[in-house]
């Protein structure tokens, strides 16, 4: 199968190139905060652990009101002194959220979509720089005041920002994370107006078409399949590709970490980028030469990035589509973060041309999302939603990779876990 060649770059977006998306953790997409899964940044609904010397009960407590926060304080959370009414023995707990009681986790929608447009208006950035009343951060970011407001106290009641008097807006341990300097880049992932923003609106709009049908909801939403989104779109590729490749600069380490590619003469790194992932391999392995391959908008990249580390004369960049034919004779087909992009049918075309272009003794290495019972399963299977509403792609279990490459003709030669969840699995042919 051929594809167009179509938008590339770091992440190599487009049908044939590096695809990886969210392969990190919203869930950065590895994300140094709870953030991605809780967008106020801590699970309200699940009580966080008592003080030193406090015992927690299970037990029905009988004072269950909340804090109310003296007027023109700053509104903080505080523990509460409670009554077991069983025992008689006092309690101390975590209130629940202003505005929460009684209400289950599960049907609030407006504050991820809150904190996303936060996020899109740079709100966090406005108030470090100065901006800290209503009127100047809706001068600011161009927003109609009145509305700004509403929005702003909805998230100061979540503690999303601190409220110090009414209409003055501070940062709080949460928004700080939401400045654009921020190393788990997450405004950059919530950004409304970016290629994975634009995938969160579409996962509240497309899901249900998705479910129903078992077709992309992108599409259905926006009126345009997300490849074809990004090419017209030049902005959303550049906010795509860097996202990707923040995710494999992440990601790199603990792959080159994991298995001794040292052993291996040729390895190619299909859908790479960039090469980041490529350049870290390569500096474990100081008599391995490499192979880029991505669309050619893509791996212009990789020529910089190797000449910087030293590694231009033992690298080869190839622009192509990894639906086509790939270059033989390599030891090692790395695919990272490729797969969960696809449905099956492409998948399998995929690993069928990396298996084809093997050398005798080769291996495919895949670098992926595994759904399995473990510590991971809880953000492997959100990413699973997200990849089915963006594209049919999904996230799988170690059988259903199985099951694929033997479509590919290749059969099962080990795996490695990594920390981010993500697995190293190999295949050699059949």
């Amino acid at each position: 199968m051929s594809a167009p060649s179509r938008v590339g770059s770091a992440g190599a977006a487009g049908p044939g190139g590096h695809g990886g998306l969210l392969g990190s953790s919203v869930s950065l997409f590895p994300c140094i905060s709870n953030l991605e899964r809780y967008p106020c940044g801590v699970n309200p609904y699940r009580p966080a652990a008592p003080p030193p010397g406090v015992e927690r009960t299970s037990r029905r407590l009988q004072d269950d009101r909340s804090p109310i926060a003296r007027p023109g304080a700053a509104r903080q959370r505080s523990w509460k002194r409670c009554i077991d009414i069983d025992t008689g023995t006092q309690h101390t707990q975590q209130p629940t959220p202003r505005g929460q009681q009684g209400r289950p986790a599960f049907v609030d929608v407006f504050t991820p979509i809150a904190v996303r447009v936060a996020a899109t208006l740079h709100i966090a950035d406005h108030i470090a720089g100065g901006a800290h009343t209503r009127a100047e951060l809706a001068r600011r970011t161009g927003a109609e005041e009145g509305a700004l407001g509403r929005l702003l106290r909805f998230l100061a009641c979540r503690d999303v920002f601190s409220e110090d008097e009414p209409g003055v807006y501070g940062l709080t341990d949460t928004s700080r994370l939401l400045l654009d300097t921020h190393p788990s880049r997450m405004r950059h992932w919530l950004d409304l107006e970016g290629a994975s923003g634009r995938i969160d609106l579409a996962a509240c709009g497309g899901l249900l078409h998705a479910v129903r049908t078992g077709e992309p909801g992108y599409e259905s939403v926006f009126g345009t399949p997300f490849w074809d989104d990004l090419a017209a779109h030049p902005e959303l590729t550049d906010s795509f590709n860097a996202q990707m490749a923040a995710v494999q600069g992440r990601l790199a380490p603990e792959v080159a970490a994991a298995h001794p590619w040292h052993e291996a003469g040729t390895i190619a790194d299909i859908g790479g980028g960039t090469g980041a992932l490529l350049e870290a391999v390569l500096g474990t392995a100081p008599d391995a030469r490499g192979v880029l391959v991505d669309l050619p908008g893509t791996v212009e990249g990789g020529g910089e990035r190797f000449a910087a580390a030293g590694l231009g004369d033992r690298t080869e960049i190839v622009g192509r589509s990894f639906f086509d034919p790939l270059p033989a004779g390599s030891d090692i087909c790395l695919l990272s973060q490729i797969l969960h992009d696809w449905d099956d049918k492409e998948s399998v075309a995929v690993l069928a041309r990396c298996a084809e272009s093997l050398a005798p003794g080769g291996r495919v290495v895949v670098v992926e999302r595994v759904i399995a019972e473990d510590e991971g399963r809880r953000l492997n299977t959100e990413y699973d939603l997200r990849m089915l509403v963006f594209n049919k792609g999904r996230e799988r279990t170690v059988e259903e990779f199985t099951a694929l490459a033997a479509q590919a003709g290749l059969r099962p030669a080990g795996t490695t876990r990594l920390p981010s969840h993500h697995w190293l699995l190999f295949w050699e042919r059949a």
